[in-house]
């Protein structure tokens, strides 16, 4: 009788362990989760910012050849008079 109250005994004392592991287990997961969460949040974010400065980039770039383009109907202008 004694044995198997001992062995009871080790059995909660093992489920009891189990339960805690599962429980911290379920709480690094839900952490883990809310982390996730964050990192694609700041993701979206950044991604935004990104196509943001594209669009900019875009726009600098056109008056850049737009610029060029006026600078080199100058220069032909220029030839044409000097000839």
């Amino acid at each position: 009788m004694q044995d198997r109250l001992s062995n009871l005994e080790n059995l909660m004392e093992l489920y009891a362990n189990v339960a805690e592991q599962i429980a911290a287990s379920q709480q690094r997961m839900r952490d883990n989760h809310l982390r996730i969460a964050e990192n694609l949040l700041r993701i979206d974010e950044n991604l935004n910012e990104l196509e943001e400065s594209q669009e900019h980039l875009n726009g600098l770039l056109q008056q850049v050849m737009q610029a060029v383009a006026v600078m080199q109907a100058y220069i032909v202008r220029i030839d044409e008079t000097h000839t």
